[in-house]
């Protein structure tokens, strides 16, 4: 499948320029190897990606990109409107090809508050004042601190 580039950095899976529903859930690195070790969690975020018509922005580590993205196509089963793709580093929410600025510029045609999903998250509290070394803490963090109203979808973390 052929990603369009809807703005520098930001690929769109289906090939559409905007997101239809305005809802913007965050997932943050949701096929890093040591999730699908835990059951509780794969087996959430299958039935997520199956039936979530909302937009996702999805921050996928590029060493994986390819790989991460099929597994998306699969577990989606068709499901594919409104799933928005950043490159990151490897193990760092860090965007690669754009900058958190144009993310967040991205970020503002959504309704808040944003839904995180993904991981990983330790110590964390969703507040202000949270600390977290996980991928997705760092990513809600930088959310966060940009001013956006942002929760955690427990259920769907690791």
């Amino acid at each position: 499948m052929e990603l369009k580039e809807i703005t520098q950095g930001i690929y769109s899976l289906n090939g559409s320029a905007m997101p239809i529903d305005r809802r913007l859930v965050v997932a943050v690195h949701p096929y890093f190897a040591l999730a699908d070790s835990n059951q509780k969690y794969y087996e959430e975020r299958k039935k997520f990606f199956k039936h979530y018509k909302g937009s996702v922005l999805i921050f996928n580590e590029e060493k994986f990109f390819q790989e991460n993205v099929e597994s998306l196509i699969k577990e989606s089963k068709g499901n594919i409107e409104n799933k928005f793709l950043v490159k990151t580093e490897f193990q760092d929410p860090q965007p690669i090809n754009t900058t958190w600025e144009n993310i967040f510029k991205f970020s503002n045609y959504f309704s808040q508050p944003f839904h995180f999903i993904g991981g990983a998250a330790t110590k964390f509290q969703e507040s202000k004042d949270y600390f977290s070394q996980g991928c997705l803490g760092k990513c809600f963090g930088k959310f966060t601190d940009a001013g956006f109203d942002a929760r955690v979808l427990s259920d769907i973390t690791f």
